[in-house]
């Protein structure tokens, strides 16, 4: 079989010819894969006959839903359910041909229908032991992870930054102290946009400057902010809405905050949730299954592993990236080799 077999084939039109294939190969890959079926049962209805396989009615049907599930054409005329048939003998045939001609013993063929196999085994297995949460774990859960359903303490705050870079001497940290403090009586001004106008003069944050230094809102709980750990708390720290705090030392510099708007937590209602909470039970069974499925096929098959003759296999070389292509030779000249580019390892 050629090498390039699998190039330019989308990972949909490949998994649809590989479980054709499959179908065709042994009756072990004939299971489930693909509407191609093994002799039916005599209670089955045969529809078409592809050398000696045979394409049943009922694996028609489900090609047929399987198309319209997808949003495909329903199929309602019979041009239209006569086409996929002819497309359904046509992939049989050639799946035949292919098993007929050995790509059945190609390792590609082989690990592509492993991979096949496995994910198949795991769905089914999955589907079967994933149960629906009750409403008393759900209520459980709720209880056990009320942190994560309050709506949460949040503030909305204005700020100025004076930056201060890493190494600053004492004498520049001094300076710059002074002017955070001098931005801090300005944005305290008697004027409404007071804290707007000193930021525009002071604020070293480009992106805020003049936009008034909107911090948006931050949540209590939440730890992920650009800004320091003592920033965000001097923020909560504000008592009155309007209020101005600071200069507040950060490991970056000196802050000014101002407080727009405020909010308290409170716990959202469990109907409100409900449905977060069923998904997160969901696929923490679902994680726990596949686990338990895979722990099982290993006590189950015998599984040895050469680590010696692992580790005499070497990394492919790394692919160049985009633009690094050396330029298409000039007519009539010799390309020069090119050299690969070292593996991590060698860089290291």
């Amino acid at each position: 079989m050629p090498p390039s077999w699998f190039s330019g084939r989308s990972p949909s039109a490949l998994f649809s010819s590989l479980a054709l294939v499959a179908a065709s190969l042994s009756p072990v890959f004939a299971v489930d894969l693909a509407a191609v079926q093994a002799p039916p049962k005599a209670s089955t209805a045969v529809l078409a006959r592809v050398g000696g396989r045979v394409i049943t009615a009922d694996a028609f049907r489900q090609e047929l839903l399987r198309r319209s599930q997808q949003g495909n054409s329903a199929f309602r005329t019979p041009q239209q359910r006569e086409a996929l048939l002819d497309e359904m003998v046509r992939n049989a045939a050639l799946a035949s041909a292919a098993a007929a001609s050995g790509y059945d013993k190609d390792p590609e063929i082989q690990a592509a229908l492993d991979r096949i196999l496995a994910d198949k085994y795991l769905r089914d297995h999955v589907a079967a032991g994933l149960k629906p949460p009750t409403d008393a774990e759900i209520e459980s859960f709720y209880k056990e992870h009320a942190a994560d359903y309050g709506a949460g303490e949040r503030r909305r705050g204005n700020f100025i930054q004076i930056r201060v870079t890493p190494g600053a001497s004492a004498e520049t940290k001094q300076a710059l102290e002074a002017k955070a403090k001098q931005a801090a009586t300005e944005a305290r001004g008697a004027e409404t946009n007071a804290f707007a106008m000193a930021a525009a003069r002071h604020s070293d944050d480009t992106p805020t400057r003049y936009t008034g230094g909107d911090m948006g809102w931050v949540l209590k709980t939440d730890a992920t902010y650009r800004w320091d750990k003592s920033v965000t708390a001097a923020l909560f720290a504000i008592g009155a809405v309007g209020d101005v705090a600071g200069p507040i030392a950060a490991p970056d510099g000196f802050y000014v905050l101002r407080l727009v708007e405020k909010t308290d937590g409170k716990a959202r209602p469990l109907a409100t949730v409900k449905p977060n909470i069923e998904q997160r039970i969901a696929q923490e069974r679902r994680l726990k299954l596949l686990q338990e499925t895979y722990e099982q096929a290993r006590r189950e098959v015998p599984i040895t592993i050469d680590k010696d003759v692992l580790a005499t296999i070497e990394a492919p070389p790394m692919a160049p990236a985009p633009g690094d292509e050396p330029p298409p030779p000039l007519p009539g000249t010799t390309p020069a080799p090119t050299k690969p580019k070292p593996s991590p390892e060698e860089v290291r």
